[in-house]
């Protein structure tokens, strides 16, 4: 009887550790800054199957990605059960798009009511274009001048005149 209470405890030992595995997991990273305007942030996930059986997961990704964005996927994983995958997910934001951070989720679904999902961010930060002054202000710019200098000459002239 003594053996059989300590063959319990060390089977829920192993048991334990392994369920309590996160299934979907972003390495870090989970938030990327991008400075360049079209350029692509590439995210690793690493997806466990912990279902009991084998199963194929679609991933998807979510919440603040529109279908203005460019998302790469792989379309299905396929994992035994136990077994680990990971993949990568590359984002690219439209051009136009303010700088901001743009918080994400992605889940990983068998279609049969086994999901797993996992966080991350993608941070905008494009420098804008150099400030140039328009035409109009360089036209107002020469014609201030202009009239300054006038009225420069015209004082000196004045105090020709009057010596």
């Amino acid at each position: 009887m003594r053996n059989r209470a300590s063959l319990s405890l060390v089977l829920m030992a192993f048991v334990l550790p392994v369920s309590a595995l996160a299934q979907l997991v972003i390495t870090p990273p989970s938030s990327q800054t991008l400075t360049a305007a079209g350029s692509s942030a590439t995210y690793v996930f690493t997806l466990t199957n912990s279902s009991g059986s084998a199963q194929t997961f679609v991933p998807t990704v979510t919440s603040g990605i529109t279908n203005a964005w460019a998302v790469q996927l792989p379309a299905s994983i396929p994992l035994a059960n136990g077994a680990s995958q990971s993949f990568n997910l590359v984002l690219t934001p439209p051009v136009n798009l303010a700088n901001a951070s743009y918080p994400f989720t992605v889940t990983a679904s068998n279609g049969g009511g086994v999901t797993y999902s996992a966080n991350g961010a993608l941070v905008l930060a494009v420098p804008g274009p150099p400030v140039t002054p328009a035409p109009s202000s360089m036209i107002l710019l020469g014609t201030g001048l202009a009239f300054a200098g006038l009225f420069a000459a015209r004082r000196r002239i004045q105090a020709y005149v009057r010596t």
